[in-house]
């Protein structure tokens, strides 16, 4: 079977889990536009994770409400839809009873869950570690897929990081060079977005203001702007366009 991934944390626990329980032969990372638009060949050897319905796929997990709400919300399929933190529990809970070994993946889809959902505290976001800095590495918003310097190029690292998952801790991942090189450059990209936001943004009561109009901004900076107030709701306005955070 191939798998077809969302290219981050949640796409990438769901290949692993299906990769354990022998149905991942091969693994795609797939932009949900593209999916949508029909640049995709999916066939019957499919598996689609955290990503729209394609009605060829074998079995289909996602979790997004968006998904459950389009009128031509399929009525059979194999797998589970339903809305939840992260895709990745949903395959997990749904081959748990078969595979009683997937036990081991407890914690790291535990952590998915809060990561995917972003409920995450402050320091988890500003000093992240384990688990919550791999989630930050694999996510196509942080940018590190924009730089050509590494040692391997980001889709194969991203794909490896399912085999190393399979066999190796969290931290023994991150310990690897080519998860070594990548930290470096999240944490000098981290000080850079850091000042950006500082420099050009106002907190007016529970409104964040970022002003980038004729700054050098880039995409690459934009994951470093969330701030997680427990149980509160924020609102971010950048460049005209208001978005409302819940974390």
């Amino acid at each position: 079977m191939r798998v077809i991934y969302r290219g981050n944390l949640d796409g990438v626990v769901c290949a692993v889990i299906l990769k354990e329980v022998g149905l991942c032969d091969e693994v795609k990372i797939v932009h949900p536009t593209d999916l949508q638009e029909g640049r995709i060949d999916i066939t019957g050897e499919d598996i689609i994770c955290d990503l729209p319905y394609h009605p060829n796929c074998n079995m289909w997990f996602d979790h997004h409400s968006s998904e459950l709400d389009k009128p031509n919300f399929p009525k059979e399929f194999t797998g589970v839809a339903d809305v939840a933190p992260s895709a990745a529990g949903l395959v997990y809970k749904y081959f748990l009873p078969d595979f009683p070994e997937l036990k081991k993946y407890e914690d790291l889809v535990y952590e998915t869950d809060l990561i995917d959902s972003a409920q995450l505290t402050q320091e988890q976001v500003m000093n992240p570690e384990g688990t919550f800095l791999l989630g930050f590495l694999l996510d196509s918003r942080t940018g590190l897929g924009y730089y050509k310097d590494f040692r391997i190029n980001n889709f194969i690292w991203v794909n490896r990081v399912i085999d190393w998952l399979t066999q190796h801790s969290v931290l023994d991942i991150l310990d690897m060079e080519d998860s070594v090189e990548r930290i470096a450059k999240y944490r000098e990209m981290q000080i850079v977005a850091e000042r950006f936001y500082l420099d050009n943004s106002i907190l007016d009561r529970n409104v964040i203001i970022t002003d980038i109009r004729e700054k050098k901004s880039t995409r690459k900076q934009v994951s470093y702007l969330f701030i997680s107030w427990t149980g509160k709701r924020k609102h971010l306005c950048t460049t005209g366009k208001w978005k409302e955070w819940r974390v």
